[in-house]
């Protein structure tokens, strides 16, 4: 994916933030290094990718940032907050991850999962056709498309940002197989084995968690993400498959503004997730989000630079994401998109 399916997220330069797309190496409009896995194998490594925003938001000059995650985006979140880069701030992801193998059961679970939802016949056709790895076979393709329009992304027609959001190249395609495996809903790349979940209880800074009812990202998912992080709010997308800022822009601009705004404040422990985007609450920490604030130092003026960043992806583990950043400066202040190319980085 490159950044063109996020761009509803613009939406926040409304809000007083400069928001910024951009793509990581190998995906649309950055760097396409030719065979990846010979000439460029680290970008098959997750390490890389906390490496390559660092470098961005350096060479942005910003002192400050959010960040803000959709799919693989999450995971890159995760990585760069375990990091403890001291000027990252608050942290959003949407349709998170922590754990490879538990997202991979939990699509299959009877009750919770959304493959798990589907009659027995269509079941046993997908499990037999990925025993077989048969990916390529047109029945498979066919299965893919109709359930990309179940969880994925429920918007019809298909939105222009989002058609060209997945026109990948061979480069991208190369490094997607790569990471996630050749599937949507397995995962068999560099991934298959990645769990953050024991370290979650190591990133300092605020979470919002924000998943679709019909995400693929399922609630046992979220919930242990919830449960781990020490700092985390969640918010359900009601209309939502993967793609919330598609088939729920207006609420997911909201929740986000919201809670960044409430962070620059410093007033988190008032942020509240609306009635149209909350659940049934599930113990955050043995503390929870207000006394852990309450007894966090007080929060810096409202009006330091602070800027968001969005690595995007449909796919999980589509390394071949893109990116949006937001900076806030002053209220109302209309911000500027700016598409940005990063460098290979060595």
């Amino acid at each position: 994916m490159n950044h063109h399916y996020m761009l509803p997220l613009k939406q926040q330069a409304c809000r007083g933030r400069e928001v910024v797309f951009y793509d990581q190496v190998g995906a649309g409009e950055s760097a396409q290094p030719p065979d990846p896995r010979r000439s460029a194998p680290w970008l098959f490594e997750i390490d890389y990718y906390v490496e390559e925003l660092s470098e961005l938001i350096t060479a942005l000059g910003w002192r400050e940032f959010h960040f803000l995650g959709n799919s693989w985006g999450t995971i890159v979140g995760q990585a760069y907050a375990l990091a403890q880069d001291p000027r990252l701030r608050a942290v959003v992801l949407s349709g998170p991850l922590s754990d490879a193998q538990l997202y991979v059961r939990s699509q299959w679970d009877e009750e919770e999962g959304n493959l798990g939802s589907l009659p027995p016949f269509v079941q046993a056709t997908l499990r037999r056709l990925q025993d077989l790895e048969a990916f390529t076979s047109p029945l498979y393709a066919a299965e893919d498309s109709v359930l990309t329009s179940f969880f994925t992304v429920r918007t019809t027609p298909l939105p222009d940002c989002v058609k060209k959001g997945v026109n990948l190249s061979n480069t991208s395609r190369e490094i997607y197989v790569g990471m996630q495996g050749a599937s949507e809903f397995v995962i068999g790349g560099v991934l298959a084995t990645f769990n953050f979940t024991p370290r979650l209880h190591e990133i300092r800074n605020p979470v919002l968690l924000t998943h679709g009812r019909y995400d693929t990202m399922r609630p046992p998912v979220v919930d242990v993400m919830y449960r781990t992080l020490p700092l985390a709010w969640r918010a359900l997308l009601p209309h939502s498959g993967h793609m919330s800022m598609i088939d729920d822009p207006r609420l997911m601009n909201d929740i986000v503004g919201s809670f960044l705004q409430h962070e620059e404040r410093g007033t988190l422990a008032q942020f509240a997730v609306p009635g149209a985007a909350s659940e049934e609450p599930v113990q955050c920490s043995p503390l929870g989000p207000s006394a852990v604030l309450a007894e966090a130092p007080s929060a810096s003026p409202p009006w330091l630079p602070a800027v968001v960043s969005a690595v995007a992806s449909a796919g999980v583990g589509a390394a071949v994401a893109s990116a949006v950043m937001l900076r806030h400066i002053v209220p109302r202040l209309q911000g500027r998109q700016v598409f940005s190319a990063p460098p290979l980085l060595s």
